[in-house]
């Protein structure tokens, strides 16, 4: 593994942006439009073929409910909804998850950045660095531990007490 990739932005809630972390450097990728609407298209390609297997297995063991009535047809009818929509749900992150190294191929800017602090928000991690001579807050969604204890050791950049607040 060269380089950990994660979802960043500099507004909380919105990640447009990644975050680069490779052995001794941390970057902000922005990745490019091709990137993007590569992303978009086997993201839309994704759902629809999970929709229409989905789709073929519903309609293939629908008459099934039918067939056992009452509170058995209902419970299964129930199950599948269940398994179609935890399936969708789980490609999504999946997909999400696995999809960062499409969007970080020839990003349209990578800037270098200098980690100054890291706060913790439980959801999402704040961090606070400086980007192209101006002060920037990013914001990385996930745990601190993913953050702190995978990224930045990997990138061999030292944790003080002062750098985590």
């Amino acid at each position: 593994m060269e380089r950990v990739l994660l979802r960043a932005g500099r507004t909380a809630y919105s990640y447009p942006e990644l975050l680069e972390v490779r052995a001794g450097s941390v970057k902000i990728l922005m990745p490019s439009d091709k990137a993007k609407k590569r992303h978009r298209f086997v993201s839309t390609v994704l759902t629809l073929a999970y929709l229409f297997t989905a789709g073929w297995i519903t309609v293939t063991f629908a008459p099934l409910p039918v067939t056992l009535g009452g509170l058995a047809g209902f419970g299964i009818a129930l199950a599948v909804a269940a398994v179609i929509m935890v399936g969708m749900v789980g490609i999504v992150f999946w997909w999400d998850r696995w999809s960062l190294p499409l969007l970080a191929t020839n990003p349209a800017a990578a800037i270098p950045v200098e980690l100054l602090s890291i706060r913790s928000h439980e959801l999402f991690q704040e961090i606070r660095a400086r980007a192209a001579g101006e002060d920037v807050h990013v914001m990385v969604p996930g745990s601190q531990d993913r953050l702190l204890g995978r990224a930045m050791r990997f990138a061999g950049i030292p944790i003080s007490s002062s750098l985590a607040c």
